[in-house]
């Protein structure tokens, strides 16, 4: 996805339940006035008050932002390249272990911007993502303009991190062995 300054387009790959806590970014959303900005939430609708909700904060969004409620592929495949047209995943979750998604936005050469309630507590360092805590809503606002700011050349050292980054994850063997002690 070529990235051009003063334009963005993140997107959301999960089931959107109130877990995965997506009202919070639109709720951010509502600050961003420069730009044009799109977001892109990719799977499947598991409860329905809460897409109300969601649908409600969206109705007031800045006509800058668009949002698409893409919902789910039956097959991933699918998904992943929906994903891949992206230029930054998203995910403000309450609480997540480890979610495979994480790994399949970087392959596809998305940063990831998310909530500190991951595990992923080494993006920013390898430049891969941002993981911001929830509290910190002007953190959110101020990362999600320099996602909007951001030249090319910038965003593709930052997409080539992130597809390299999970090359290396996937290819370390120690990974490999810790998953099979778990299953």
């Amino acid at each position: 996805q070529i990235k051009e300054k003063g334009t963005v387009r993140f997107a959301f790959l999960s089931r959107l339940t109130r877990k995965k806590n997506i009202h919070y970014f639109l709720e951010r959303l509502k600050d961003i006035h420069t730009g044009n900005v799109q977001f892109d939430l990719i799977g499947p609708l598991e409860d329905e008050g809460y897409w109300e909700q969601c649908h409600g904060i969206i109705r007031d969004l800045p006509s800058n932002v668009t949002v698409n409620a893409v919902g789910s592929f039956p097959d991933q495949r699918d998904a992943l390249r929906k994903l891949s047209e992206s230029h930054f995943f998203v995910l403000p979750t309450l609480n997540e272990n480890f979610g495979y998604v994480f790994i399949e936005a970087l392959a596809a050469g998305c940063p990831l911007l998310v909530s500190d309630n991951t595990v992923w507590k080494d993006i920013e360092r390898h430049n891969v993502g941002w993981q911001i805590p929830l509290e910190d809503t002007d953190s959110w606002i101020g990362q999600i303009n320099n996602c909007v700011d951001m030249d090319a050349s910038q965003y593709d050292r930052m997409s080539a991190n992130a597809r390299n980054y999970a090359l290396e994850w996937l290819s370390d063997i120690e990974t490999e062995n810790a998953t099979a002690r778990v299953l």
